[in-house]
């Protein structure tokens, strides 16, 4: 019975913290590095009246993104871990918990985990400022809001990377590549535009929308103001009435904490879209690069495309070493596609476990089949797939009623059952037949059976996978044994049409089988 009276269970989440306590204490470690320690020096080196704590808590803006970045990733790929492997996952969703109640425990643990360790910084923060003779200052609690609101920016991304992929691993490498996808894009579209735009200079500043699409770049230029290139909201200059964050009572400039807002909106979005995901993934998809069938074409073309870009700009410059003239883009277009097939199969090879990601719809597959079939191959024929048109098809089955070879067809499995039923009213119920299902893959079947069984099976279970169909030949009708006096009267009927006793003993032996010597004795006797 599945329990619905809270969307938190307590028990999950104390032993989620018993698990990952070593990376909160990681995470503490590294802040009181960072602000703690750094307050009481300050105010041991100077007079403490001269020491100004909102701009010391306003210098760690920029490390706070980066240790959100980091930990946030990590607590993330923590939590969901049991995901990744199928007697885990098993396990938990054993538990007589909803789904809901699940994800909302592991998730809202790992961000009070964090929120925790900041609040334990503030404490020591704040207990060293007055040790060291500091007055507090509202920045001190404007920085544990802005770390906390941080952790949870990065801790949802962090999420929904966990809840579309089956392998551990692939979540700290699709992290990173969604936090830097923008800038990567970006830079190769500017290098590609140096290339073939005459004129053509990299700008100074990254693009708003390469900002926007890369948190860690736009928080780190807002909060942390950056120095020179700190870009403002939609803006790419500085703007007139700039100022800094120590110069406001809260420590944080109005457009850092406008920026703030709207990256914890998204992350908002982002923890319902992965919620949502979670709800729809399936336990026995661990361990699969992709968690849903449809990611499967993206994360190949995606991986294609991105990786086809500088792999390919890379040999083009190999290609193009001590060749003398002028830039080619016909070679560089090459180039690019040859490596993006080359990206595009290494991601087939990874999402199908397989080093085998060719298409089988090949003569190959066809003569494997044949071979598995147990079905006569001493004569084939190979008819591919049928028309999805009704009358063609039909006519098309109509013409091989009396085919005597073996027939050998291609099918998806969405169209399969049609075409079996099609088949099994063209050339009957009782026609054996060999159904050879991925073949040369990791869930290769072969089903030998009859039209009408073949029929019932698929019936009840919806068929997977692409098909070889390899139906036997129809059963030639016996020839009756003809006597040579028989012969010897088609001859004498032969002649009579107007035939010489020659042509018409050839005819006569050609049509009925026998020795065309035997044949025209036999007629000399019966005219005598």
């Amino acid at each position: 019975m599945r329990s619905a009276k809270s969307f938190f269970n307590g028990a999950i989440a104390r032993s989620d913290l018993r698990r990952y306590w070593p990376v909160l204490f990681l995470y503490v470690g590294l802040w009181l590095i960072f602000l703690p320690i750094p307050v009481w020096n300050r105010a041991a080196e100077r007079n403490p009246a001269l020491v100004n704590l909102t701009e010391l808590c306003a210098d760690t803006y920029a490390t706070a993104v980066v240790l959100a970045l980091i930990f946030g990733g990590i607590m993330a790929t923590a939590v969901f871990s049991y995901l990744m492997q199928t007697r885990s996952v098993g396990a938990m969703h054993a538990l007589p918990q909803r789904r809901g109640t699940l994800f909302w425990t592991h998730f809202l643990t790992g961000w009070a985990m964090l929120a925790a360790g900041n609040l334990l910084v503030l404490a020591v923060t704040a207990l060293t400022a007055l040790l060291g003779g500091l007055a507090l200052t509202p920045a001190l609690l404007t920085w544990f809001v802005v770390a906390t609101l941080l952790d949870l920016i990065f801790l949802a991304l962090g999420t929904l990377c966990a809840m579309v992929t089956g392998w551990l691993l692939a979540v700290p490498v699709l992290y990173a590549a969604v936090n830097c996808l923008a800038v990567a894009l970006t830079w190769l579209g500017q290098q590609l535009a140096e290339l073939l735009l005459d004129g053509f200079t990299m700008p100074d500043v990254q693009p708003v929308i390469t900002r926007w699409l890369t948190p860690v770049y736009q928080l780190i230029c807002d909060l942390g103001q950056s120095g020179p290139k700190y870009s403002p909201f939609l803006t790419g200059k500085l703007p007139e009435n700039y100022i800094q964050n120590a110069d406001c009572a809260s420590g944080l400039t109005p457009q850092g904490w406008r920026t703030l807002l709207i990256f914890t909106a998204v992350a908002l979005v982002l923890t319902v879209l992965s919620r949502l995901l979670y709800g729809r993934r399936k336990s026995e998809l661990s361990g699969d690069a992709a968690a849903f069938s449809w990611m499967r074409p993206v994360f190949r073309l995606g991986v294609g495309l991105v990786g086809g870009l500088p792999l390919g700009m890379l040999l083009y410059v190999l290609v193009s070493v001590g060749r003398s003239g002028d830039f080619s883009p016909a070679r560089l277009c090459v180039c690019m596609a040859v490596m993006g097939i080359v990206c595009y199969l290494a991601a087939a090879m990874l999402v199908g476990k397989t080093l085998r990601v060719l298409p089988k719809r090949l003569p190959g597959a066809a003569v494997t089949a044949l071979a598995l079939s147990a079905l006569p191959a001493g004569r084939f024929c190979f008819e591919g797939f049928l028309s999805t048109s009704k009358k063609s098809r039909e006519e098309h089955l109509e013409s091989l009623r009396g085919e005597g070879r073996t027939m050998i067809f291609y099918e998806a499995p969405h169209k399969l059952l049609a075409t079996l039923q099609d088949l099994s009213a063209a050339f009957g119920a009782e026609r054996r037949i060999s159904l050879c299902r991925e073949l040369t893959k990791l869930h290769e079947e072969v089903v030998r059976t009859t039209l009408g069984e073949a029929v019932a099976r698929y019936t009840e279970n919806a068929p997977r996978g692409e098909f070889v169909v390899v139906v036997e030949g129809a059963q030639q009708a016996p020839v009756e044994a003809i006597t040579l006096d028989a012969g010897a009267a088609l001859v004498r009927a032969e002649m009579e049409k107007g035939l010489s006793k020659k042509d018409a003993v050839k005819l006569v032996a050609k049509q009925t089988g026998l020795p065309r010597n035997a044949l025209y004795e036999a007629a000399l006797q019966d005219k005598d």
